[in-house]
């Protein structure tokens, strides 16, 4: 079986076009709800002693829930803000310095939010 050769060049052609539209339409893998929780810079600031945490999310492959991880939190009332210390500002005249932060309760509150948001993201 002879295929004429213009046959075959104007399939190249075609293909060609068909793969360079697919290219300019920058198709995007549709994001999952784990994907839109999943991260590394998550942030949130308690405003009365004004601590600000910075934490991970991931979701458990085996309960299939969102969790918290790398979780660090800061005194905000410096320019940077600074570390905490076992629950305290390192800064001796700084008020946080007198007020201990429970970091394990603070990573609780956390992660209900977290958890929160993530059973809400389907009412959506």
């Amino acid at each position: 079986m002879n295929v004429p050769l213009y046959y075959i060049i104007l399939f190249i052609l075609i293909l060609g076009l068909f793969i360079w539209v697919l290219s300019k339409l920058n198709i995007t893998k549709v994001k999952t709800k784990k994907d839109h929780f999943i991260g590394d810079d998550y942030r949130y600031t308690f405003g009365d002693v004004n601590i600000l945490c910075r934490y991970s999310v991931g979701v458990s492959n085996y309960t299939g829930k969102p969790f918290i991880f790398n979780l660090k939190v800061y005194c905000n009332k410096h320019t940077p803000a600074l570390e905490l210390n076992e629950g305290y500002c390192s800064v001796r005249d700084c008020s946080n310095d007198k007020v201990y932060i429970d970091l394990f309760k603070v990573e609780k509150i956390l992660e209900a939010d977290i958890i929160h948001r993530w059973e809400e993201y389907d009412k959506k």
